[in-house]
Parts: C-alpha cells; sequence; structure tokens
C-alpha cells in the first residue's frame, strides 16, 4: 500500500510540474527553468554594500512548491543519493527550528510566497 501511494506520488508530482510549466522544451538551458521557477540566486548589492544571497521567487509560486515538498519527502527517505548530499551539505544534521518546514532548511520561506 505505501509503495503504491508513493508511486503515486512521484506521478502527480511530474504532471503538476507539466502543468505548472507547460512544454520543457523551449527552456535550452537548466538556468532558464531555475529562473523560472524562481529557484535562481539574487543578491542585495549596492556600491560596496554586499548583502545575503537568497531565491529571487520571483518565478512560479506554484512550481517552487511542488519542489519543495518534493525535496522534503527525499530527505526524510533513509536511503538515496539526494539525502546523503543534503547531509554532507548540512553538516550531518536536520535542524529543527521556525525557520524550517518539515525540518528541511530554507524549505519554509521557499514555498510561502
Amino acid at each position: 500500500m505505501c509503495e503504491s501511494a508513493f508511486g503515486l506520488a512521484r506521478e502527480i508530482t511530474a504532471l503538476t510540474v507539466l502543468a505548472e510549466a507547460g512544454d520543457l522544451r523551449r527552456f535550452s538551458r537548466h538556468r532558464q527553468f531555475l529562473k523560472f521557477c524562481g529557484l535562481d540566486l539574487a543578491a542585495e548589492q549596492s556600491g560596496q554594500f554586499r548583502g545575503v544571497t537568497t531565491l529571487s521567487k520571483r518565478g512560479n509560486a506554484g512550481l517552487r512548491a511542488v519542489f519543495c515538498m518534493a525535496a522534503s519527502v527525499t530527505v526524510r527517505m533513509r536511503e538515496n543519493s539526494f539525502r546523503a548530499k543534503f547531509e554532507r551539505y548540512n553538516g550531518g544534521q536536520v535542524i529543527h527550528s521556525p525557520e524550517t518546514h518539515h525540518g528541511v532548511p530554507g524549505t519554509k520561506t521557499m514555498s510561502r510566497k
């Protein structure tokens, strides 16, 4: 039962991405798709001032929410390569704080807008 529900979730995620993004062939580079989703990086700068680099969040909020949910589910799975990369990036810890969503840092702020 659990395996079939997980398989259905993957199909629903893929269909949601296709519905929100349309024809993916229109993006000749992956960075164009990231920008369309609002997952590209933006930094506030002015003269000598260099601000914090964050996600731009200027793209499709629905796609950001889908990718945020898929990432949080994938991180919670025990054995997969994405979780290993996440743990290396995060120093082996999953931090639970007000700025996290399901224990994944940055996902609450990523999916809000």
